[in-house]
């Protein structure tokens, strides 16, 4: 009964290590920006089609960007000197305007 069981995880671990894979994006690249741990500047003149929700750094909206959608940040600092047409919500952080 051992070796019939230590066959079996044999042959599980080897499909699952031969087993094909593929990339696994965790956002859209043309929608929402997430960022952990990092910080986040949406320059002068652009526009995020999206929301932007920021973890654990600062975020700073500059001077005539937009952001369609809404604002969450999570432990940094939000500047925001541009449009937000989405609501902002702020955890743990400070928030200039």
């Amino acid at each position: 009964m051992k070796t019939k069981t230590r066959l079996i995880t044999l042959f599980l671990l080897l499909a699952l290590i031969l087993l094909p894979t593929s990339s696994a994006y965790a956002q859209d690249p043309g929608g929402d920006v997430i960022r952990i741990g990092e910080n986040y500047t949406l320059e002068s003149g652009e526009t995020l089609n999206g929301s932007l929700v920021v973890i654990g750094g600062n975020a700073d909206v500059e001077e005539d960007a937009s952001v369609t959608r809404d604002v969450v940040l999570i432990g940094g600092n939000l500047t925001i000197d541009g449009d937000t047409d989405g609501t902002v919500v702020i955890i743990g952080g400070n928030l200039t305007i």
